[in-house]
């Protein structure tokens, strides 16, 4: 069960290693316990993630907002492009902050709701199942 507190962004948290994967920057903040099994397209994966204007750090989404965790099948195209890229080969229990280009996000044309058109974003991940 998540907590209905307010996620904010946080610059502090440590960073282990960073890399790039396919045009998304991905900052690894804690690894997983047990990394025998890493994901790959055709999973079911749960998720808890939250969202974020790159420009601003302000909050658009979040698992929090439903009060549970995200499920999803990656490489299906159920999440943004930069989402699919930065997820492959995550272990459960890891958590990645992603920098994810407006190029692999909503594009020029932002998501009419919370995302503005040419939008970079910023998503923290924190993989569950």
């Amino acid at each position: 069960v998540l907590s209905n507190e307010v996620y904010e962004y946080n610059d502090s948290e440590e960073i282990l290693f960073t890399y790039d994967m396919q045009g998304v920057k991905v900052d690894v903040l804690k690894r997983g316990e047990d990394c025998t099994k890493k994901a790959e397209d055709g999973d079911l994966l749960t998720a808890d993630f939250h969202g974020f204007l790159a420009n601003s750090f302000e909050r658009f989404e979040s698992s929090h907002d439903t009060g549970k965790p995200s499920s999803f099948k990656l490489g299906h195209g159920y999440m943004i492009k930069g989402l699919e890229r930065g997820l492959q080969n995550m272990c459960i229990g890891e958590k990645r902050r992603m920098f994810i280009p407006s190029t692999l996000a909503y594009g020029k044309l932002g998501d009419n709701k919370n995302v503005p058109p040419g939008a970079d974003l910023v998503y923290d991940v924190e993989m569950i199942h």
